[in-house]
């Protein structure tokens, strides 16, 4: 059993799945209402009775009445098609709980698609491309999925996010849910919002900080030298109270900016802090979100 997902984690996400209103399940044999029309249980439509046809489905009681031979046809359950993707660029290693978190939290999304019966794809972007595994089709293949996902080492510039949004679209091959996991500090996270929406994705945002990201270490004050870990550009410049405090604005503009894009673009947007959210605590949440059910 994965280090990511502890028994414990199991047994408090046992039966989850998302909630998906108005997201197209278009792929497989699942448990949602899809398009297609084949073997199901809800009614959708009659039609004219042709050569080939399974007699089972004719309807006794239209004939009877009408004379006329119509066959019953019924919605198809099908799977949604979910891409986890996680961002592995340099600056989500440089905290290491952020980096923990981020995993577990891609895993739990993970486990949450395949116990509603969804396929999942779970993705890594690192220095601007993307690794996907195999397609995850049941919960017993999740250990695999995760052992692959506990090997992999934060690292490189993901400067830009909308080459990884198009990216992923490539590998979808139709439309479901993309849940992106990433601190969204890229200048053009606007952009993949918009990318994904045009394609009718529905987005389901996960921003994971680390403590430092909001609020620089209390030492850090007087002259600094500050160093973009991704692209390894040199700042130096005098920190006191004041520049926290604008660094701090900034970040909580850059997160409502974000999130008014999320909900402009129909999609849910989740922020969770490495240092004070504890995996259970974050699936509660979902919870009274209404994320999961």
């Amino acid at each position: 059993m994965s280090a990511l997902l502890p028994a414990s984690l199991r047994a408090r996400a046992e039966g989850l799945q998302w909630r998906a209103p108005g997201i197209h399940a278009e792929v497989g044999h699942g448990t949602r209402a899809g398009n297609a029309l084949g073997p199901g249980i809800e009614f959708a439509q009659y039609r004219a009775f042709e050569a080939g046809d399974d007699v089972r489905h004719l309807d006794k009681h239209v004939y009877g009445r009408l004379g006329r031979t119509v066959i019953r046809q019924f919605t198809q359950e099908q799977a949604l098609r979910v891409h986890v993707l996680l961002d592995a660029s340099a600056s989500m290693g440089w905290d290491a709980d952020k980096w923990r978190t981020a995993q577990q939290v891609a895993a739990l999304c993970t486990l949450v698609s395949l116990q509603g019966g969804d396929h999942v794809s779970l993705l890594t972007a690192q220095a601007g491309r993307l690794e996907a595994g195999p397609r995850l089709t049941r919960v017993a293949m999740i250990d695999d999925a995760l052992e692959r996902l506990a090997q992999v080492t934060p690292g490189g510039r993901t400067e830009r996010l909308e080459p990884i949004a198009r990216a992923s679209i490539d590998r979808m091959h139709g439309r479901g849910l993309v849940v992106v996991v990433s601190d969204w500090l890229m200048e053009d996270a606007h952009d993949a919002i918009r990318v994904w929406r045009a394609q009718g994705y529905a987005l389901l945002a996960l921003q994971v900080l680390g403590r430092t990201d909001v609020t620089p270490e209390a030492d850090v004050r007087g002259w600094a030298r500050l160093v973009d870990v991704e692209t390894g550009e040199v700042l130096d410049r005098f920190v006191d109270e004041g520049t926290v405090q604008a660094y701090q604005e900034v970040v909580q503009a850059w997160q409502a900016e974000l999130r008014a894009s999320v909900l402009r673009a129909e999609g849910h947007w989740f922020g969770v802090r490495a240092d004070r959210d504890d995996p259970s605590e974050i699936l509660s949440r979902w919870q009274r979100m209404g994320l999961v059910t």
